[in-house]
C-alpha cells in the first residue's frame, strides 16, 4: 500500500488516496458541520456529511503517558493503528468501513492529538 503524506501547520496527514489530502489538511475548517455521536475526555466520534459522502471522524487526545510511549517508539498513535487494522481487515474481505486517512498533531516531537477517518 502506497501512503501519501502532507503537512499543514503542526498536523501531519497520511492517506492511501492522494485526492483526500487537500480535504484532510483543511479538515478542521469543516468542524462546525461535524455532529458528535459519542465521546469522553480523550476520544470523540463525529459524523460529517461531506461533499464526498458521510464520513466518521475519530478524534483522540493523548494522555501524557501515551504521548511518551509514542515518542519512545514503543507504541503507535491510535489513529495510525486503527487505520492499518482496517486495511488488514479489508484484505481479509471482511465488511468494514473504508479507511480514508489519519492525522497526527506534533509539537516538539510529542504527539498531542490524532484523527482517524
Amino acid at each position: 500500500m502506497k501512503v501519501f503524506r502532507k503537512r499543514s501547520q503542526n498536523w501531519h496527514w497520511f492517506s492511501s488516496l492522494p485526492e483526500f489530502l487537500p480535504i484532510l489538511s483543511r479538515l478542521f475548517s469543516f468542524s462546525p458541520h461535524w455532529q458528535p455521536i459519542q465521546g469522553n475526555l480523550y476520544r470523540v466520534i463525529y459524523r460529517w456529511e461531506s461533499p464526498l459522502g458521510v464520513l466518521y471522524i475519530k478524534h483522540h487526545r493523548l494522555r501524557w503517558k501515551e504521548s511518551l510511549l509514542n515518542w519512545l517508539g514503543v507504541k503507535k498513535e491510535k489513529a495510525e493503528s486503527e487505520w492499518r487494522k482496517l486495511f488488514w481487515l479489508r484484505e481479509k474481505d471482511l465488511p468494514v468501513a473504508a479507511p480514508v486517512g489519519f492525522g497526527v498533531k506534533l509539537q516538539k516531537g510529542w504527539t498531542l492529538e490524532s484523527v482517524f477517518l
